[in-house]
């Protein structure tokens, strides 16, 4: 499991052995196999938020980590221009595990 958490994360996470185990047995329930049938369609993504996003009228901010493994930040682009985009340094998919004190600084 410590090789997906590095997809997640643009640093080494400090997870013990019993987090790892509390991980792996929540895993292990299956709650997430809907979710994920849901949003991976073979190699791609299932759901485009593209649409939902243009169509949203409330203010809006998307916050991208420039170190995401997963989803990279350039996809910004493709945003309409009237959302606020936050790009946090070096952080991956996760970026408030990586730099919390960055993410929690645009809610100040």
């Amino acid at each position: 499991m410590s090789h997906l958490l590095r997809r997640l994360s643009g640093k080494s996470l400090p997870v013990s052995r019993a987090q790892f185990e509390a991980m792996a047995a929540a895993l292990a329930l299956g709650r997430l196999k809907p979710l994920a049938r849901t949003l991976v369609d073979g190699p791609r993504q299932g759901v485009d938020t593209l649409p939902d996003l243009r169509a949203l009228t409330a203010p809006c901010r998307v916050i991208w980590g420039t170190g995401d493994a997963i989803a990279p930040w350039t996809q910004v682009a493709r945003l309409p221009s009237r959302i606020a985009v936050h790009l946090i340094a070096g952080a991956g998919h996760m970026p408030t595990w990586d730099n919390p004190q960055d993410f929690a600084s645009l809610f100040d």
